[in-house]
């Protein structure tokens, strides 16, 4: 009978659950700065469903979306990400420091890899980690992991905080209407649109609505502004995927300190999934939307 291997356990506090921390309440106040700015904004957006097509529904943008600091919200959640990966590198570099000091702890950042080719070039720097606590750093990685149809947290992560840095693409914030027919009436268009077909402003979604409104239908539909995170040919609403990001890099962290993964879910703000097929004709022709409420087209 082979002898159980000797556990060995490090104690020490670490500054990445620091990190972790403060994404979390920067990720907190972007929430808080949409809904304040959705309150302080009553947005109704022209709506039709044209003659040509019973299942449509085109959605127009309001002037008040002009004012929507888009820069600002992008900032606020790539901050969040930061923090993240920050969160990520430190907790990398006091496992490099458990038994030893590395000889280059410039370079000391947390792997992210794409193949598991690139695993063995990626990680000589990190050649001081205890080898148990390594062979965790690769289990996290995209491609050791159970693929679940989500994107890979790391792979975001590193995507959302270089593009922060370089403004290299990969990682996209988008606004789209979230419909409040169901909790605030619509109101009558006003006259320059009632009188005429020929609507002198910019498509903001055409839509496929499910079951089809009445042809020829058109009001001032009241929405919320709400950004979506797209990646990978994904994409989700924003709190959901901040919270998600949130909660897969503790589930990381914490897997690397106990080499347990946890099955803890978290709270999602809109029922279902959390990550979708992207769309981009949303914004021309798109996403099958059910007319009974939410606008999130999943």
């Amino acid at each position: 009978m082979e002898a159980e291997a000797e556990r060995v356990t490090y104690e020490y506090e670490s500054r990445a659950l620091l990190k972790l921390q403060q994404a979390g309440r920067v990720f907190q106040s972007l929430e808080r700065e949409i809904d304040r700015w959705n309150e302080d904004h009553q947005l109704l957006a022209p709506m039709r469903s044209p003659h040509d097509g019973p299942s449509r529904l085109e959605v127009f943008r309001p002037q008040e979306l002009d004012e929507l600091p888009a820069a600002a919200w992008e900032a606020t959640f790539h901050d969040g990400v930061h923090n993240l990966r920050v969160a990520l590198d430190t907790l990398c570099f006091e496992l490099c420091h458990i038994e030893g000091h590395p000889q280059e702890p410039g370079k000391i950042h947390f792997p992210v890899t794409a193949h598991p080719n690139e695993w063995p070039e990626r990680t000589k720097h990190l050649s001081t980690i205890p080898a148990p606590l390594l062979e965790r750093i690769r289990q996290v990685q995209g491609w050791a992991r159970r693929d679940d149809g989500e994107p890979d947290p790391l792979t975001l992560i590193a995507r959302a905080d270089n593009d922060d840095k370089h403004r290299a693409t990969g990682v996209l914030l988008d606004v789209l209407a979230m419909f409040q027919w169901a909790v605030r009436e619509s109101h009558p268009l006003p006259p320059e649109l009632a009188n005429t077909r020929d609507w002198p402003l910019e498509l903001w979604m055409d839509l496929r609505v499910t079951p089809p409104p009445e042809r020829g239908q058109a009001s001032l539909m009241p929405v919320l502004a709400w950004p979506f995170v797209v990646f990978q040919g994904l994409f989700a609403n924003i709190a959901d995927a901040q919270r998600w990001l949130y909660h897969e890099t503790d589930r990381i962290i914490s897997f690397l300190a106990s080499g347990e993964w946890s099955n803890a879910g978290f709270e999602r703000v809109l029922p279902g999934p959390v990550w979708s097929p992207w769309q981009p004709s949303v914004h021309g022709e798109g996403a099958d939307v059910p007319a009974d409420g939410c606008s999130d087209p999943r």
